[in-house]
């Protein structure tokens, strides 16, 4: 899989030398959202991040150090921009942690709880909460309902999925030729779209925005964020489901040692 994205020049962010958009870092998030370490049922600050947040292609990484943990970056091996923690069922900390900066011991921008047997997912975005909900009880179509502002102030609740698909938004990734596309189910556009790593064990996946110029004005960042988090929650689904069938595979044939691989 081709790392290096091209550049991100769909919102009209600031470039860098490089052709890349010029990202937030910590620092620059501070006035947005809570500076200091993660309390045990960390809650995201209400202030709208800046616009947009996220590059318009990027990668999620394995993080080193942990075994579940994963990273944002441009390439695996660019600097970490956002970390990503996850935590087990029985911890006090939400499933999972989109962290506002290059480590965990920055603030959450958005976290997420995984229910095992309701198959749903409750996520905190800022001063939001959305349920990231699968369509049938064997269906892979995860959808969440997110408010877009309208431009008399209003807002209007709007369904956008993710499905399975091998289209042409999957394909431009240059991944595995099956993925996920994140689609607005009012007007059918496709507003991101993911594939899996080729192989190996380092790269998670990697993530495209569609979104056209100007889409969802200024919410734009915010409407990015429950993006991504849904994303992170449909990945850790999986890997807890595959770690569980692991196990139970192994249990019950007697296999060598415990299925789970260790996470």
């Amino acid at each position: 899989m081709a790392d290096a994205p091209p550049p991100y020049s769909a919102s009209g962010a600031p470039s860098t030398s490089n052709g890349y958009a010029k990202q937030p870092s910590a620092a620059g998030l501070s006035s947005h959202l809570p500076s200091t370490n993660i309390p045990q049922q960390p809650s995201p600050n209400t202030a709208s991040p800046p616009l947009p947040v996220f590059p318009q292609q990027f990668g999620i990484y394995h993080a080193s150090g942990s075994n579940t943990d994963m990273r944002i970056s441009l390439s695996q091996e660019s600097p970490t921009m956002f970390y990503i923690s996850t935590h087990g069922a029985f911890s006090s900390q939400p499933s999972v942690i989109l962290h506002c900066g290059p480590h965990e011991r920055t603030s959450p921008m958005a976290t997420a709880e995984l229910h095992s047997f309701s198959g749903t997912v409750d996520i905190m975005l800022l001063n939001q909460r959305l349920k990231l909900e699968r369509e049938a009880p064997f269906s892979s179509v995860n959808s969440f309902v997110y408010p877009v502002p309208q431009s008399d102030g209003q807002t209007l609740r709007e369904r956008f999925e993710w499905k399975s698909s091998s289209g042409p938004e999957v394909q431009s990734l240059q991944g595995s030729s099956r993925g996920m596309k994140c689609v607005r189910v009012r007007s059918g556009e496709v507003v991101a779209a993911w594939a899996r790593p080729n192989s190996g064990h380092a790269k998670k996946g990697k993530m495209r925005f569609l979104l056209n110029e100007g889409g969802m004005g200024d919410d734009r960042g915010r409407f990015e964020i429950a993006v991504v988090i849904s994303m992170l929650s449909i990945m850790e689904k999986a890997r807890r489901s595959n770690k569980n069938s692991r196990g139970a595979t192994a249990g019950g044939f007697g296999g060598g040692g415990a299925g789970g691989g260790g996470c």
